[in-house]
């Protein structure tokens, strides 16, 4: 990866401000943390797939060695199934190995995945 240890600590500490005595303080208040965290609990996303008129590539991230996973694994599989039958036009790639942040963690996996699938005439 073209990304090294310093490049993903300055992306991680964005999320901070370091302060003079070099402790950090999180940019986000907690009360906002909170209140994000209460809509995407109330957020139903299904609600609005029919309403996507465009190409999505679903990409979640998937670690085949983690053994505690198996209720998760089922949960998204079914989130999964329900997104695909209610997007018009949609395409899963499981991000293997991977972790939450695909991103932060392989990001030339992501950008070759949707090169990919450009290349393939995904998008249209």
């Amino acid at each position: 990866d073209r990304f090294n240890g310093n490049d993903v600590e300055d992306i991680v500490l964005a999320n901070f401000e370091v302060l003079p005595d070099n402790t950090i303080r999180a940019n986000l208040s907690r009360d906002n943390h909170l209140r994000i965290i209460e809509a995407l609990w109330n957020h139903h996303p299904p609600a609005l797939y029919p309403q996507v008129q465009c190409p999505v590539l679903i990409m979640p991230a998937r670690q085949k060695s983690d053994w505690t996973a198996a209720e998760r694994d089922e949960r998204r599989a079914k989130s999964l199934a329900v997104a695909e039958k209610l997007l018009a036009t949609s395409q899963i790639k499981w991000m293997e190995d991977s972790i939450h942040d695909v991103p932060i963690q392989r990001p030339e996996l992501v950008a070759g995945t949707i090169l990919e699938e450009i290349d393939a005439g995904f998008f249209g």
